[in-house]
């Protein structure tokens, strides 16, 4: 998987600059950013058509300006031409020329150890690899130095100014997300699956990164994403009930939500590493937890321990350890730091059953991006560890508790689905078609299916029998991955979050307790 990420990143860049050749030269920065066909909202997103390898350095470092970008884009131009001779009666040729250079930048990149063997015929072109190579090295340089430079803008919460327009970390984020790193290409959405028509509501403007049912109604569910929304809906409907625009202490980008138990409040994690508690009657923040949380391009993991409903679990600020909130203290309880490598991606707390089968209490489970997955208790013992080759995103149990050793197991999702017995050992390992990674798994309640949101938009169902897991099918797909889903607590419903910005709904069964009130006339 890793080579993969890195062979889309080689692939986008090269794009990138074509289109700046040929679209910055006769309009400034700023009205640029505004124009052009783009499918985002975001002014920000331009900068794709615009920046280089080495202005977008400047970007994540907070020291690239309108002069600056213009300058070093007038740069490129002049040199351009003088490799072809000072040409300047032909602009055609010189875009052309830039094309070709680019495509040539491409053999360089992925030849490094030919040692620069393909030596052309005249000055010209000798002069036209020397520029290559030395493009080359910077996208290298830009490589090494983009993730550093984009978690010291997470960690300090601050924001990035090209002109007079600001950036924020959250964006800089999500354009890493979808474009320099993104291997999740736009895909056609498909509302028909397995169980029939899903809805598709479009009430975000950008990704949405969290979608959570409310542990007391049913049918009352809330959507959260990088517009700064809160929304919440009615599945029984198909309808939106209400929607918030929430600012608190300046603008506010979410990346991940979960319901507290009660269903009137929804804590809210943020790009600025805080965490809000949305009271939904007041529509008001009635609390909030600052530097307690990561942000980071995929959506942020809010855990809830079954036992203490108002104990929450979250990625730290450097996400690679544990914040442990209690919402009747002003400020999180415990910080537990480098308990993985790299990322936290998912979180669950085990129930009291599942805790003392490992032989803990109120064990979490966590899956990072560093390839492994463990479960731990809140001082850091690792009761135990999985090892993978490819990061993994999701990690989950089977719902039947007490766990048995014949028909319970524990799930762990990345480039493929894992499934363990609770004993440890492999059950059975699948891979998903069209598929390169799968970003968050979640079982039915009464635990005889299993859902699985892939990151080529696709919301896939597994029929479950004991430790036996069947491909059933596709339910429908997002034109973008989906990063979150949730399943109702009676099993009618299901939702998910996409960077499409949509939020899809379906009706997945009948309800396994109490009545519906499906398509019932108000």
């Amino acid at each position: 998987m890793d080579s993969y990420f890195l062979n889309q990143n080689n692939n986008g860049n090269n794009s990138n600059s074509n289109n700046n050749s040929n679209s910055s030269s006769t309009h400034s920065l700023l009205s640029q950013l505004g124009g052009g066909n783009t499918t985002r909202t975001s002014p920000f997103f331009s900068l794709l058509r615009l920046t280089s390898q080495a202005n977008l350095q400047d970007l994540l470092n907070g020291t690239l300006n309108e002069n600056n970008f213009n300058n070093n884009n007038n740069n490129n131009n002049n040199n351009n031409n003088n490799n072809n001779n000072n040409n300047n009666n032909n602009n055609n040729n010189n875009n052309n020329n830039f094309n070709n250079n680019n495509n040539n930048n491409n053999n360089n990149n992925n030849n490094n150890n030919n040692n620069n063997n393909n030596n052309n015929n005249n000055n010209n072109n000798n002069n036209n690899n020397n520029n290559n190579n030395n493009s080359n090295n910077n996208n290298n340089n830009y490589y090494n130095n983009g993730s550093n430079s984009n978690n010291s803008n997470n960690n300090s919460g601050g924001h990035s100014n090209i002109g007079s327009l600001t950036i924020h970390p959250s964006e800089i984020n999500e354009l890493l997300t979808h474009s320099i790193l993104s291997n999740f290409p736009t895909t056609t959405t498909i509302s028909k699956g397995v169980f029939g028509n899903a809805t598709f509501f479009e009430t975000h403007q950008r990704a949405v990164k969290g979608v959570d049912f409310s542990p007391n109604d049913h049918h009352i569910f809330c959507s959260a994403g990088l517009d700064g929304k809160c929304n919440i809906y009615d599945a029984r409907f198909g309808k939106l009930k209400s929607s918030s625009i929430i600012s608190y202490q300046g603008t506010v980008n979410f990346s991940g939500l979960k319901f507290l138990n009660g269903g009137n409040k929804i804590s809210l994690s943020t790009s600025s590493n805080k965490l809000l508690i949305f009271d939904v009657e007041k529509a008001a923040v009635v609390q909030s937890f600052d530097r307690c949380c990561f942000s980071g391009p995929f959506r942020t993991s809010i855990a809830i321990d079954p036992s203490n409903n108002n104990l929450l679990v979250t990625p730290n600020i450097t996400g690679k350890g544990l914040s442990h909130i209690d919402i009747r203290s002003p400020t999180p309880i415990k910080n537990i730091d480098q308990i993985h490598q790299n990322t936290i991606n998912d979180i669950q707390i085990l129930n009291q059953q599942w805790s003392r089968h490992f032989g803990g209490s109120n064990l979490i489970m966590t899956a990072s991006s560093d390839s492994s997955a463990k479960i731990l208790d809140s001082q850091k013992n690792t009761f135990k560890q999985f090892d993978f080759s490819s990061h993994q995103n999701s990690i989950t149990v089977s719902p039947e508790s007490p766990p048995t050793l014949n028909n319970s197991c524990l799930l762990v999702g990345g480039d493929r689905l894992t499934v363990y017995q609770i004993d440890g050992i492999t059950s059975n390992v699948f891979f998903i078609p069209q598929s390169k990674s799968i970003m968050k798994l979640h079982y039915t309640n009464n635990g005889t299916r299993l859902f699985l949101s892939c990151n080529d938009g696709s919301l896939r169902v597994l029929n479950r029998s004991n430790l036996k897991h069947d491909h059933y099918g596709t339910v429908f797909k997002h034109s973008r991955e989906i990063q979150d889903l949730s399943i109702s607590k009676n099993d009618e419903y299901l939702v998910t979050a996409s960077t499409d910005s949509k939020v899809g709904l379906i009706r997945i069964g009948e309800p396994i307790f109490g009545g519906t009130e499906y398509g019932e006339i108000i």
